[in-house]
């Protein structure tokens, strides 16, 4: 029970909630149960459109030295709210103030950021900033010397457009782009009046250029690769020449690796024991250990690993080695499990050469380490520089020691030198301010958010990005330290599927109210065949995953037509006409008739053998 005021000490008042009251019983009773003593409890809710701090539609409050804790707040709430063209993920009709929310528009909608998803925050106010899903809609397309279809005023998501080149021009790029939330992907192509050819294809490991290669291709030309005998062709077979530059190469791997035949066992059941110290994949063998276990286990080789693992029981070892200059963490015990560590522990100014941990093996440790002394001298001096930390006589490891540059002077590199292994590691210098670094460096697919100038001074950063469904590989800001620019990323490709290379093998794409031409590395597109013709059985699977830009087409070839040929029914009507003849009058007239009647039954023959 909500308890009576007995025996108070430093009593609580009853409390005023604004947007909100006490539990029933103590709000008809108040005048009997307040003020309350020390330890005693209350109960207090809000009213509708207002939470509590935790949510929760209760709160318990205690009387305390310091009044009611937890203090009684109701603070105002969010409603659920209708959002056409998205949704609310969660299934909660209220929020609390300041919580986060995130919606999801609908396919074809963005948000006014023009992405997929958005966040609002509950405020007094209300939802902040108002939720909102509008249409996506790409920019108009220009592109000269060629054509485009279809032309519309407006394009919204998933629609395709397709590039044809004028006459005497040839396309480099993509045969078509489809418009995503983000804009069109991938860019247009280009229409030249010559494209460039491409040397040898390159090379693949464990593998063969199909018919040989040549010296020289023009643009547009391709060859296919294959792979030697027990290798796997990873990737697209076929590349091709796009304006001096080969396509991305698939590559040729063991689909069978062997597993390493460990040293502690031996084969048992009159084996032949493998020399090469290496086993095929699917092989059953049977094994014992060389150590005290000499029991008769069975493994199986499965791409490249034991099933289960290969294991035996080890002999115990005795006190562990000792290491001057060192400490040892573990316990000091008299006999050690297989398996068991000692971590030895190096005094200042030591280092441990060789592993600092010791393992029970076989019955024996493994071989410890020993500590040596690789504390440092006195600190480098450094032109136009002078020390700012303390100095010493000699440092221990890892201990830095500080510079700073004179006036008129620039530190290139750190700051500080490092004691490492009885050496300074690479000393600072100090260079007049003037060095700098040049235009940034191009990569490929991928633009820098700035625009580029001339020149930079030592410390400016720069970041790259790619376009969208290209991955960022590297790091996205690069540096101008001492007049050189750090290492810039990369943009991997994404995957195309070529309306050329899908009519080339008789497909097409398996959801064609919602087509899907490009893929980020690792998506999947799905493909079926084409009006007119089944799967081949040789074909790869028709649900293709993105590898790094590169797509493995399955195929379809054309149906069997019925085996009876038109041949051998026009032979049987000729003989059924030759018979009708020699009954009829052997006239002028009576031979054109047969004449027509066989015109007309080859006719309607060769119609109903195309329907089938």
């Amino acid at each position: 029970m909500e308890g009576i005021n007995i025996g108070i000490e430093k009593p609580c008042d009853y409390p005023v909630i604004e947007n909100g009251k006490l539990s029933r019983s103590l709000e008809y009773g108040k005048d009997r149960y307040f003020p309350m003593s020390l330890g005693q409890h209350a109960t207090y809710m809000c009213n509708y459109g207002y939470s509590t701090p935790s949510g929760s539609p209760q709160v318990h409050m205690v009387c305390s030295e310091r009044g009611w804790l937890p203090q009684p707040k109701c603070l105002k709430k969010c409603q659920n709210i209708h959002l056409d063209n998205g949704y609310f993920p969660l299934e909660r009709k209220t929020f609390r103030l300041q919580e986060k929310v995130t919606y999801t528009c609908h396919t074809g909608f963005v948000t006014p950021e023009g992405q997929e998803t958005g966040e609002v925050q509950c405020q007094k106010s209300g939802w902040t900033p108002p939720p909102k899903c509008i249409t996506i809609e790409c920019e108009m397309l220009t592109w000269p010397y060629g054509d485009f279809y279809p032309e519309k005023d407006k394009y919204h998501n998933g629609d395709v457009v397709k590039f044809t080149c004028a006459n005497n021009y040839i396309r480099v790029g993509p045969a078509s782009t489809q418009c995503y939330y983000f804009g069109w992907f991938p860019s247009a192509p280009e229409c030249k009046v010559k494209a460039r050819g491409c040397g040898p294809p390159p090379e693949i490991t464990n593998g063969i250029i199909a018919g040989g290669s040549g010296e020289q291709y023009r643009h547009g030309d391709r060859k296919q690769y294959e792979c030697n005998i027990k290798f796997k062709l990873v990737g697209s077979k076929e590349i091709e020449c796009v304006d001096g530059q080969w396509s991305s190469l698939p590559s040729c791997i063991d689909p069978y690796p062997q597993c390493v035949f460990p040293t502690h066992v031996e084969l048992v059941h009159n084996q032949p024991f493998s020399t090469r110290r290496d086993i095929r994949s699917r092989r059953v063998i049977n094994y014992k250990c060389t150590s005290a276990d000499k029991s008769i286990k069975q493994a199986t080789c499965v791409s490249g690993k034991w099933s289960p693992e290969i294991e035996c029981t080890e002999m115990p070892c005795g006190s562990f080695p000792k290491v001057a200059n060192a400490q040892v963490e573990g316990r000091n015990k008299k006999i050690y499990e297989p398996g068991e560590t000692i971590r030895y522990q190096c005094d200042a100014g030591f280092l441990a050469v060789g592993s600092p941990e010791i393992i029970c093996r076989k019955g024996n440790w493994t071989a410890p380490p020993f500590c040596d002394d690789v504390s440092c001298g006195a600190a480098p001096e450094i032109p136009n520089a002078y020390i700012t930390s303390p100095q010493e006589e000699r440092y221990l490891p890892g201990a830095r020691v500080q510079y700073e540059c004179e006036s008129n002077f620039q530190m290139m590199g750190g700051n500080y030198v490092t004691c490492t292994d009885r050496e300074w590691s690479q000393a600072p210098t100090c260079r007049g301010k003037s060095v700098k670094c040049g235009p940034p460096p191009v990569i490929e697919n991928g633009d820098l958010l700035s625009f580029a100038r001339q020149e930079y001074s030592h410390g400016e950063i720069l970041e790259y990005k790619c376009p969208n469904l290209y991955i960022l590989k590297g790091p996205q800001f690069i540096m101008c330290t001492n007049g050189q620019w750090t290492s810039p990323p990369v943009c991997l490709v994404a995957c195309t599927a070529s309306e050329e290379d899908m009519a080339r093998n008789n497909i097409e794409l398996k959801w064609l109210e919602r087509p899907k031409l490009y893929s980020t590395s690792g998506d999947y597109i799905e493909f079926r065949c084409r009006r007119g013709y089944v799967e081949d059985p040789a074909s790869s699977p028709f649900r293709v995953q993105c590898m790094e830009g590169r797509l493995e087409y399955p195929q379809c070839k054309s149906e069997t037509l019925p085996k009876l040929t038109l041949t051998k029914w026009t032979s049987g009507l000729k003989r059924f006409l030759a018979k009708k003849l020699q009954t009829e009058d052997n006239t002028q007239a009576n031979h054109k008739k047969m004449a027509k009647l066989t015109i007309y039954f080859q006719y309607e023959l060769f119609i109903s053998h195309i329907m089938r």
